[in-house]
Parts: C-alpha cells; structure tokens; sequence
C-alpha cells in the first residue's frame, strides 16, 4: 500500500475518534473536555495533508484558519467568537481559491467572488452583533 494512503487511513481515524470525543463532551455539556480537544481533529488532517500534499500552500493556509476559527469559536461569550466567524470565512475563500487551483479554472473569477462574497460577510457580522446588541437589551 502507498505510503500516503496509509498515512491518510491513520489521520482519519484519529480525527474520527477525537470527532467523536468532542461530539460526546457537547452531548455530556463538558465544556472543559469539549475545549481542549475540538482543535485535534483538524490538527490531525493539517499534518496528513503537509505530510501527503506538500506542494499545496494554499490549502495549509485555508486549515490553518480553519483551526484557528476552531480556537476562537471556543470563546462562545466573547469578542473572538467574531474573529473565528470570519476565520472561517477566509479559510473558506481560501478553499475555493484550492479548488479553482486543482480543476485548472483561471483565476479570473476569484475577484467576481471575492465581490458577492465580501458584502455577504459584512450582513453576516452585521447581523451578528446587532442580535448580540439584541440579546443584551432583553
């Protein structure tokens, strides 16, 4: 067997069982537990992938926003809660940005996204933090 297929098989499963780690403390209401594991699934799949693919920066960079959106999503009653919503939105450009790489499109249509996308953003942090604002005047 390929050396990366059995390195993919192992990060997978290890994701999957920590996956479900975490699964399990939200279902329990362990937030400690919940908190310091919800970042090693998709640690695991940063290191299969700069492992297995080392020749794709753009997607490290997309995971590693990705987890960082996982680290500050923890911070449910704070400010950073924000910074991880648009943590993964960039990580999500950034994956679309890989996928246009990989299917050999031009990367002309990257600004026309960018263009739909940047105001969807800014509705969505709107929205955010009036229904924060909201929830406080109740």
């Amino acid at each position: 067997m390929d050396f990366k297929i059995i390195i993919l098989i192992i990060i997978t499963i290890l994701s999957l069982i920590f996956g479900s780690i975490v699964s399990y403390a939200t279902i329990i209401k362990n937030r400690k537990l919940y908190s310091i594991l919800k970042v090693f699934p998709l640690l695991f799949l940063i290191i299969g992938f700069v492992i297995c693919y080392p020749t794709k920066p753009i997607l490290y960079l997309a995971l590693i926003f990705a987890l960082s959106g996982d680290i500050f999503l923890i911070f449910k009653k704070s400010k950073l809660f924000y910074v991880g919503a648009v943590s993964f939105f960039i990580s999500h450009l950034l994956f679309i940005t890989n996928y246009f790489l990989i299917i050999d499109y031009s990367l002309n249509y990257i600004p026309l996204y960018l263009f739909i996308t940047t105001p969807l953003l800014f509705i969505v942090l709107v929205l955010s933090f009036g229904i924060a604002k909201f929830k406080k005047l109740k």
